[in-house]
């Protein structure tokens, strides 16, 4: 029903060495697969803007033995925020955030600045109707329904931010997928 982090991570053909953010970390639902994707060569930013939740990537990267994921602290809705050099990013993962940004437009200019030039961008976000049961007991998963970003809205924003839409993905029954390019 939920989407599996590993499944959902092969879908965005990562290779071994490459650099990869996860914006939006959490407490590193993506990351952890991403680590092992990418390998000992590679590397993950882990990047969330509480401490607490850097903290627990912290102790499992460590008790799972994987050097290969930085830690980033800091405010992605501001530019220029993220201690990250110009076009350095081969991907980036943007999971279950949309709906919890005020400055969507920060976002998205931050993370073009520091993909590379046909860098991807993935997006997993709550779909417009997620429900669970079957019966008068239903109710829905996540945050309300005004807070969510349909693919259209999406598709626009990232359009004006210099993202070229590629593909969707399968990213569980209560989410969608996209990716997107940057274009030079």
């Amino acid at each position: 029903m939920f989407v599996n982090p590993e499944s959902t991570v092969r879908a965005f053909d990562i290779r071994p060495g490459m650099t990869v953010a996860d914006i939006g970390s959490g407490a590193g639902f993506f990351t952890f697969p991403i680590a092992r994707a990418v390998g000992r060569n590679g590397k993950v930013l882990a990047v969330d803007v509480r401490r607490e939740m850097l903290d627990l990537i912290r102790g499992r990267s460590r008790s799972q033995g994987l050097h290969n994921i930085q830690l980033v602290w800091t405010d992605i809705e501001t530019l220029r925020a993220l201690p990250v050099a110009d076009a350095s990013v081969d991907a980036a993962l943007l999971a279950n955030v949309l709906f919890q940004l005020e400055r969507k437009d920060g976002v998205f200019a931050e993370i073009h600045r520091i993909l590379k030039p046909g860098g991807m961008l993935f997006v997993i976000d709550w779909s417009a109707i997620a429900l669970i049961g079957g019966s008068a007991a239903e109710r829905a998963l996540g945050p309300p329904a005004s807070a969510r970003v349909n693919k259209q809205e999406l598709e626009k924003l990232a359009s004006a931010h210099g993202f070229l839409f590629t593909k969707e993905f399968s990213a569980g029954e209560q989410h969608y997928g996209m990716a997107f390019r940057r274009e030079t």
